[in-house]
């Protein structure tokens, strides 16, 4: 009987293979890092350095049933997309949840650097600090998500007030409360587009719009300069340039030049532009040019 309890007993007991796994695994556990979900505490260096501090939201859990919440990070640098000639930026603020990712090399020395071209020599004993991270915007959970579309590209505002679906087949909407576009050369190739604007001020020098269907609803437009119609047109605001107050002839203020024209609702009446040129109209349509 002393003899099997004997065996048991030194059996019992973990090998040096057993022990020596299991410090090199809490070594690692605690020293290791790779990828974790953060909020942002604090955006002070945001604008100036890129830089945000956060704090880990998963912990560390230990054997004996305590846990504690991971240390807050300071400094954290923030990567966004920047290739070729183009790039890209996020507004963050406190509360926004971020991606850690750390780096196996010490990663302060090359933050530290004035050009990100530049090469970094850190010392090989220094790594695996909890510094040596960077962040990228966003991350979530099953039940609080960013409700992707499966089918389409979605850009859009937290609020809603902006918003951009392109489908594969190519047709854009977008939906917006203020619009402005400012542009040398403004050009437009699309099989179908719509634009959803409380307020859209577009500013070009040149402006070309190459599209199969093209509509503006609007209860007011206003073109302030030259116009020059090179097909059919037809809206209720040309008729009220045509037929002026009170249903009488109308001064325009602009030339103007059309191939065709069309006034609405067959207005009668004659336009003299600028330049003292008058545009005579019968039921809407502009039958000579004096």
């Amino acid at each position: 009987m002393a003899k099997n309890l004997s065996k048991s007993f030194f059996t019992s007991l973990p090998t040096v293979k057993d022990t020596v796994s299991k410090e090199v695994f809490s070594i690692i556990n605690q020293n290791v890092r790779i990828n974790l979900p953060a909020i942002v505490v604090n955006v002070e260096d945001y604008s100036s350095s890129q830089c945000i501090d956060v704090q880990p939201l998963i912990g560390a859990t230990y054997t004996d049933g305590d846990y504690y919440k991971s240390p807050k990070i300071k400094k954290v640098f923030v990567k966004m997309n920047n290739a070729g000639t183009f790039k890209e930026t996020y507004p963050i603020k406190v509360d926004d949840v971020v991606t850690l990712h750390w780096t196996h090399k010490d990663l302060n020395s090359y933050l530290n650097l004035s050009d990100k071209k530049e090469f970094s020599f850190p010392d090989e004993d220094d790594r695996w600090e909890l510094n040596d991270v960077y962040a990228t915007v966003g991350f979530g959970t099953r039940s609080d998500n960013q409700s992707p579309d499966p089918d389409n590209y979605v850009f859009k505002t937290e609020n809603g007030d902006y918003s951009l679906v392109i489908t594969p087949s190519g047709d854009v909407t977008e939906d917006s409360v203020n619009k402005t576009v400012n542009n040398e050369t403004y050009i437009e190739n699309n099989n179908t587009s719509t634009v959803n604007t409380t307020t859209r001020e577009e500013n070009s020098t040149e402006h070309n719009i190459n599209t199969d269907a093209f509509t503006v609803t609007a209860p007011q437009s206003t073109v302030d300069g030259l116009l020059d119609v090179t097909g059919v047109t037809s809206a209720p605001i040309f008729q009220g340039v045509i037929q002026g107050v009170g249903g009488g002839n109308a001064t325009s203020d602009k030339e103007f030049s059309a191939t065709k024209l069309h006034a609405g609702d067959g207005a009668t009446g004659t336009v003299v532009t600028q330049s003292g040129v008058t545009l005579e109209f019968v039921d809407g349509i502009c039958i000579s040019i004096s």
